[in-house]
């Protein structure tokens, strides 16, 4: 095997790698959700600690959950699409001149989004403090601004950031 095909393969591993890890991280994400919701719907209205309901705990944590998955997310996205320009032949990207905007990687992040606003929002309902669960949704603000420019970077072949 000449040292090419070896880079290739090694690059190839690593992209497979990288879409291995955005799946796993969906499956967290979803997983999640399923127990939050679980503990919500048989334990919401009941203390956990203090004054806070089990829903209000479970929101928090919610929002902290999601915005760990979501840096990480775009982590992934942004270490794969790098990989993927070193050797664009190996995963080739389709032509999207009409849904340019319309992938797994845009879906992930509107997910990720919605479901962060979502439970800005239930904290603030189920009686959280608003000033913090604003604070919380600034901040989710910010890390949707960030992927936000970062993705249009990549898509518009801004490659400042690589050396």
């Amino acid at each position: 095997m000449d040292k090419n095909e070896e880079h290739l393969n090694r690059l190839s591993s690593t992209m497979r790698l990288y879409a291995d890890i955005r799946f796993k991280q969906l499956t967290l994400f979803l997983a999640w959700h399923t127990i939050a919701g679980a503990g919500i719907v048989n334990y919401g209205t009941d203390k956990f600690i203090g004054s806070f309901s089990v829903r209000v705990v479970l929101s928090l944590a919610s929002i902290f959950v999601i915005a760990v998955i979501w840096v990480m997310e775009y982590s992934a996205t942004l270490f794969w699409d790098k990989i993927q320009k070193q050797a664009p032949e190996i995963w080739p990207v389709p032509d999207s001149r009409f849904l340019k905007y319309v992938n797994a990687s845009t879906m992930g992040f509107s997910l990720y989004a919605a479901t962060y606003l979502f439970w800005c929002w239930s904290s603030i309902q189920w009686g959280f403090n608003p000033w913090i669960s604003g604070f919380l949704a600034l901040i989710g603000f910010i890390f949707f601004l960030f992927g936000a420019v970062s993705y249009y970077n990549l898509r518009h072949g801004n490659q400042s950031n690589e050396k």
